[in-house]
């Protein structure tokens, strides 16, 4: 095909890769130019991030249709990638405990939790065996971030700060610690958020979860 320069400015008959390589910079781009819907899967790689940046996106996950008790994120590498961190924007179908496991690991007991936490003026704190690494309050929502990694060896160690509102016009901040008693007998590549009660995860919550690089 013959290619074209228009009196318009346009350039007409130009194949697909037509340009030789190299040929467009950044200053080339307008700003904006690329968009999240024109980049592929995977298309950009940590090795091509700019010194600084923080963190790629692993999985997320919004729930659809009806309320569930769990959310699974499977094919994670511990072992390789060295920590994760999880944003969480629970809302709650009832009032309870949500907890974080590692490995599909669910026995409570295996587990230590430490929280500190404030209502208002008043302020707690908790020291026992379990996995807790949240709360729900029913038709409220529950900001968690969470920071994922080992302390030593396999030890499965979970640190969140949560905001979470307990009613229509009062808010709790807590600090909760979860780890495993002992070392995992393998790399973690999966967790999970559990609701302590059936169905207590509600439409519309998501989770979000990042790789540091």
């Amino acid at each position: 095909m013959t290619v074209t320069i228009n009196g318009t400015g346009t350039i007409a008959g130009l194949s697909t890769g037509g340009l030789p390589d190299g040929s467009v910079d950044a200053d080339s781009l307008a700003t904006g130019a690329v968009t999240s819907g024109k980049l592929g899967t995977g298309s950009v790689t940590s090795g091509k991030l700019a010194s600084g940046a923080a963190a790629t996106l692993v999985t997320s996950n919004t729930v659809t249709g009806s309320a569930v008790t769990s959310i699974s994120i499977t094919g994670l590498d511990l072992d390789a990638d060295i920590s994760y961190f999880m944003e969480l924007e629970l809302k709650g179908a009832a009032n309870n405990f949500v907890s974080i496991f590692a490995n599909n690991l669910q026995t409570a007991t295996d587990y230590y939790q430490q929280n500190n936490y404030a209502v208002g003026t008043s302020s707690a704190g908790e020291v026992a065996n379990g996995a807790r690494i949240t709360y729900t309050h029913p038709s409220l929502f529950t900001l968690s971030t969470i920071d994922i990694s080992y302390v030593t060896g396999r030890y499965f160690a979970a640190i969140a700060s949560n905001h979470r509102q307990t009613a229509s016009t009062t808010f709790a901040s807590e600090i909760q610690c979860v780890r495993k008693t002992v070392e995992l007998a393998a790399n973690l590549t999966r967790i999970d958020i559990v609701h302590n009660g059936s169905g207590g995860i509600d439409v519309g919550s998501k989770m979000r979860l990042y790789k540091r690089v």
